[in-house]
């Protein structure tokens, strides 16, 4: 097989209040043969206010209401979502996302009631990864050679950007993070996207987002028919560790092209 057609692309996705750059030492871990024809790319998001944080403004892939983040018990009802602790007041609750005025990416251009700030925020970064995902197809990468990774906010939006894409991509891998939306999401899961194989990591300490809203996130992507492993590290709280990027390694290694 020629590097051309074996070529494979990474999007990692930093957290809230982080840049692309600052996450580019990741790769330097991922030192076996496969990732010879990889390519790494780190977009930034720009900034913009964040409520939980008191409106300050910092990079934010969408708006988030309240932290920490926790999951509800029963995510397959329509009307359930993802809360806060203390009031357990609604977080990203995502409008329903409507069948007319879809672009062809999948993403509707519309929005229900609801948080309309979330709501534009969230679906805009969907836009964005998409569009990245298109531009890298368009120069001749296979679509099952892409993966899309991310830590905390951007493992939500990882999560947003490959149910929602209309094609199977290699894989996807979530670190601590959630599902920015409630189960109408279901509705709107691509039949390709739910072939795409992924990972989700998260440490049963996070005191951010709270391990049970991981446990959640599995449950949904189960119900949703997605191939998902649900990795836990015991003790671990809202950071990312060597060990957990040297486990992605292995478990992408089988997915990638062979070197």
């Amino acid at each position: 097989m020629s590097a051309e057609k074996a070529r494979s692309f990474v999007i990692w996705l930093h957290g809230l209040g982080d840049s692309g750059p600052a996450n580019e030492p990741l790769h330097t871990l991922f030192t076996s043969p496969e990732f010879r024809n990889t390519t790494w790319s780190y977009p930034t998001t720009p900034s913009n206010p964040v409520t939980c944080n008191y409106g300050r403004v910092m990079p934010s892939w969408f708006d988030i209401h309240k932290m920490p983040v926790t999951g509800e018990e029963h995510l397959e009802n329509a009307s359930d979502g993802f809360t806060c602790s203390g009031k357990l007041s609604k977080l990203l609750m995502t409008a329903n996302l409507k069948s007319s005025n879809t672009d062809s990416s999948g993403v509707s251009s519309e929005q229900e009631s609801g948080s309309p700030e979330v709501t534009t925020g969230l679906l805009d970064s969907v836009k964005r990864v998409h569009g990245m995902i298109d531009e890298e197809v368009a120069s001749g990468t296979d679509p099952r050679n892409i993966f899309v990774c991310g830590l905390s906010q951007g493992g939500a939006l990882t999560l947003a950007s490959v149910l929602l894409y209309p094609k199977t991509l290699g894989g996807a891998a979530v670190f601590s993070g959630w599902v920015p939306a409630n189960a109408s999401l279901l509705k709107r899961v691509t039949p390709e996207a739910r072939k795409t194989p992924m990972l989700w990591s998260h440490g049963t300490d996070d005191l951010l987002i709270l391990f049970e809203a991981g446990k959640a996130g599995h449950r949904f992507l189960k119900k949703a028919g997605v191939n998902c492993e649900f990795k836990v590290y015991p003790g671990l709280r809202h950071v990312l560790l060597n060990k957990e990027l040297l486990y992605l390694e292995n478990w992408m290694k089988p997915l990638l092209p062979s070197p």
